[in-house]
């Protein structure tokens, strides 16, 4: 039996539907995207897939790839270690249920504010002041992952159990030390398959940082477009991608055994 409940579920599901419709169909009339145009750039992007074939495997490029494609690694993965070091204590001290509001407020706002610049702009504003190259890249890297990071661990404190919390309280201990000894060992397991997940987006990032010179496998392929050197391009976009997903699968291992807790 159909009751009015369900079927005021279905008009507001329906009206949802619609109203998704709408949005998408005015905001790509916005940004002049037609169907023609977009029906019209696959044969353009099959050209250029097959310029890049076959990729230029000789040895000189395959080393130029690897080294660009370790500085890319290293590029992610300092910046990994740098979003957790400064989100540790930015997200204890933006937990509700750890900090009074007049402490939590502020550092959650500012979690907020670096979550809502993207990498791209943070390595502009850096450019200038560090130049070209890989720390360019780094310091973008880290200072985009403590926003998410961060965010990430706040709201894994806040839902931890209170029972440990409370042991810990009735010693007489302070919010830091209540931090380090009731929450962290909890919200742990959870915050090193993050930290796992955000590195794989850092790789991605790192990858498309070079492209504006901020070092990695990016101002490789650059290079390459910009002289139309298709083969050695598609080497570069081959070789990325393999190394991208191997990551990712170790990563996603990694993370699998983590959670499960073996």
């Amino acid at each position: 039996m159909i009751t009015s409940t369900d079927n005021r579920t279905k008009y507001i599901r329906l009206g949802f539907y619609i109203l998704l419709g709408v949005v998408v169909f005015w905001s790509s009339s916005d940004l002049s995207i037609t169907w023609e145009r977009f029906v019209s750039s696959f044969p353009k992007v099959a050209k250029i897939f097959s310029l890049m074939i076959p990729p230029d495997l000789s040895t000189e490029m395959i080393t130029r790839v690897f080294i660009k494609l370790e500085e890319t690694i290293w590029i992610a993965w300092v910046g990994t270690i740098i979003g957790i070091i400064f989100s540790i204590p930015l997200g204890f001290l933006a937990s509700s249920n750890l900090f009074p509001n007049f402490v939590w407020g502020p550092f959650k706002s500012l979690l907020v504010i670096i979550r809502a610049i993207p990498e791209l702009i943070i390595a502009y504003v850096l450019i200038p002041i560090t130049g070209l190259g890989a720390l360019t890249g780094t310091l973008a890297i880290g200072i985009g992952s403590i926003g998410t990071l961060g965010k990430w661990q706040s709201e894994l404190s806040e839902e931890v159990d209170f029972g440990q919390r409370e042991a810990v309280i009735a010693t007489g201990a302070t919010s830091v030390v209540e931090s380090r000894w009731a929450v962290l060992p909890q919200v742990l397991p959870s915050l090193l398959s993050f930290y796992l997940y955000r590195f794989e987006i850092n790789i991605r990032a790192s990858a498309i940082l070079g492209l504006i010179g901020a070092g990695g496998i990016g101002a490789e392929l650059l290079g390459q477009f910009q002289y139309r050197d298709f083969p050695r391009a598609g080497t570069v976009v081959l070789f990325t991608v393999l190394v991208v997903v191997i990551i990712d699968e170790i990563s996603s291992r990694i993370r699998s055994k983590i959670i499960e807790g073996t």
